[in-house]
């Protein structure tokens, strides 16, 4: 087994966090009302793991792969550290469950890795 230096731990665990997309399937969505959906991905996008002080910039209805669907942008930070990060979710709402996409990725390179995210969430289908 190989050990790091306490010295490449120290940089390791300061580092900025690296991109990530979430893709989860859930039960149950709420009605076609508008303000509903706004309410339960607003909810939805509290619980998400490893973030903290998030501040909603869009929330908005979105067609999602031509599903009916819901789009936050968010900016937050990461929860062990300070580093700024964008937050997007995307709900693609069914019959029964709706199908939930989250990208954190630092704000810096947010646009960057925008086109790259999209490509992920449009790739999503459900079987």
């Amino acid at each position: 087994m190989r050990r790091c230096s306490p010295r490449i731990r120290a940089r390791a665990s300061t580092s900025p966090i690296r991109p990530l997309v979430l893709v989860v399937t859930g039960s149950g969505a709420p009605s076609a009302d508008a303000p509903e959906r706004d309410r339960f991905a607003r909810k939805v996008l509290a619980d998400a793991p490893g973030i903290k002080e998030i501040r909603i910039r869009r929330s908005e209805p979105q067609r999602v792969a031509g599903a009916p669907g819901h789009e936050i942008l968010a900016d937050a930070k990461d929860l062990k550290g300070e580093t700024e990060i964008t937050v997007a979710q995307w709900l693609r709402f069914g019959i029964n469950g709706h199908i939930r996409v989250l990208a954190l990725v630092r704000k810096s390179a947010w646009n960057e890795l925008y086109p790259r995210v999209r490509a992920v969430r449009d790739g999503v289908d459900p079987r």
